[in-house]
């Protein structure tokens, strides 16, 4: 038996529009690596700059001065690091992180430097994840010390 012309051309159009699909996908994942690379590369020297910040400010040269001169509280430092390391945190993470730093760490002081920190702008709380972040102004000052963006913080990302 002898398989029909017409299916046998049909047959062969849809291999040829599958290899055709096939080559397609193949194209767009290679634009898509080629775009989210230097994303990539611009994450990872941005996770450099933090541990960076964070090492320098850990040995006491008094780094945290010229990034929160207005902060004078050490933990109130101390969290404000956790937070631009973490990017968010409800009080059980940041009480646990600072835990991690300081070797003690209570909710209750957790709570009241975070809400010192809120009410002078330095930070904000996200309903979103239900949780706190570092303020628009903090994200500005960091980026501007560390050379990403000016002043005004218009370009960078932390």
């Amino acid at each position: 038996m002898t398989a029909d012309p017409s299916k046998k051309e049909k047959t062969k159009g849809l291999s040829d529009q599958i290899h055709e699909l096939a080559q397609r996908v193949d194209d767009l994942e290679e634009t898509l690596r080629r775009m989210t690379d230097p994303l990539s590369q611009a994450t990872r020297l941005i996770e450099r700059y933090i541990r960076l910040v964070t090492f320098i400010l850990g040995s006491g040269t008094g780094a945290s001065d010229i990034l929160f001169p207005e902060i004078r509280d050490p933990i109130e430092r101390e969290i404000m690091f956790i937070l631009l390391r973490m990017r968010y945190g409800n009080i059980s993470q940041i009480t646990q992180e600072l835990r991690r730093a300081r070797g003690k760490a209570s909710r209750s002081v957790v709570r009241k430097k975070l809400i010192s920190l809120l009410n002078r702008g330095f930070i904000i709380f996200d309903e979103g994840v239900r949780g706190y972040s570092y303020s628009e102004k903090t994200r500005a000052r960091v980026l501007s010390l560390l050379a990403f963006t000016d002043e005004g913080g218009a370009s960078g990302d932390l």
